[in-house]
């Protein structure tokens, strides 16, 4: 099973802390973590597929963000 939001985010950081001092010690980038930034610990991780547009979930999530967006455009 996937770790979803929180448990994602932790793991991420955890990952990119160990590929940092993996790259401190070795002089080189962790060969599965990266170069111990976030964006590298993220993108070793695979990608997950598009959710499908009848979806009532991401059509909810696609609404708010929405809705997020045109708040901070009216502020």
């Amino acid at each position: 099973m996937r770790p979803r939001g929180a448990a994602l985010a932790q793991r991420l950081v955890t990952e990119a802390a160990a590929a940092d001092r993996y790259r401190r010690r070795f002089r080189r980038a962790h060969p599965d973590w990266g170069n111990g930034t976030l964006r590298a610990a993220a993108l070793a991780r695979p990608v997950s597929a598009e959710p499908r547009l009848d979806d009532c979930d991401h059509q909810n999530c696609q609404f708010l963000v929405i809705e997020a967006l045109l708040a901070r455009a009216v502020r």
